[in-house]
């Protein structure tokens, strides 16, 4: 073992395979960074020149357009457009999606809204009262608590005993009640909510049905023209 191999730690290299072999497993891994590299570079181009075609994400100022941009590359990776009518089938495709999404949430929060109403008004009257007015209609807004109540100004303990067992023998189905309570005062917003959704989901799918349908277009011609070059050659 020559001082130069002691030095550096390393085996000393018996023939001239080992070092070639060594060389090219350096080479192949430069080849895969620098691949690595050019598909980094290809799909930053790619991105910037839709944002220069399409404009910047079509969402609110308070959303999260780093989401948007996932929801829409997972688009792209599932659809793989071909053309530029294509990407704007796949573009529109993930606005409605989004839509959805954004009206879905809406949905939610104004159910909650209505949530601490509710429970004041489920709260405020005995079980067989709430069920019988938790249609929120207008006899249920007429009567309020104080007049279904038999308490006078200050309820003995055993009246207030008894409300507070009344209470936690109907904690589960309270829970229930308030929930629907909560949808039923919000019933017309709702209904007019769902056919948003409903109304979205279906720009959404006749988009997704473009894609798949403006596909086999492309593939029909693309076997004419194989079929006529086949036909030509023979």
């Amino acid at each position: 073992m020559t001082q130069s191999h002691r030095r550096s730690g390393r085996p000393a290299v018996k023939d001239n395979g080992t070092l070639n072999a060594r060389r090219a497993s350096g080479k192949s891994k430069s080849n895969a960074n620098n691949s690595k590299r050019q598909k980094l570079h290809a799909l930053d181009s790619d991105a910037l020149i839709r944002k220069m075609i399409f404009g910047p994400a079509p969402i609110l100022a308070n959303e999260n357009s780093a989401e948007y941009e996932l929801l829409l590359e997972r688009h792209y990776a599932d659809f793989k457009p071909k053309d530029i009518a294509m990407e704007c089938y796949v573009h529109d495709g993930a606005y409605w999606n989004w839509e959805v999404r954004r009206l879905r949430r809406m949905r939610i929060c104004l159910i909650e809204a209505a949530t601490p109403n509710a429970m004041a008004w489920v709260l405020g009257f005995p079980r067989e009262v709430r069920l019988r007015y938790i249609r929120g209609t207008k006899d249920a807004d007429v009567v309020k608590p104080g007049d279904v109540h038999s308490f006078e100004d200050k309820p003995s303990e055993e009246e207030m005993q008894a409300r507070v067992n009344e209470l936690t023998e109907n904690f589960c189905s309270m829970k229930d009640t308030i929930m629907t309570r909560a949808f039923l005062e919000e019933f017309n917003l709702l209904e007019c909510f769902d056919r948003m959704i409903a109304n979205a989901e279906s720009h959404r799918n006749a988009a997704y049905r473009e894609i798949h349908r403006h596909r086999a277009a492309l593939n029909y011609e693309e076997r004419e023209k194989n079929s006529n070059y086949r036909r030509r050659g023979n």
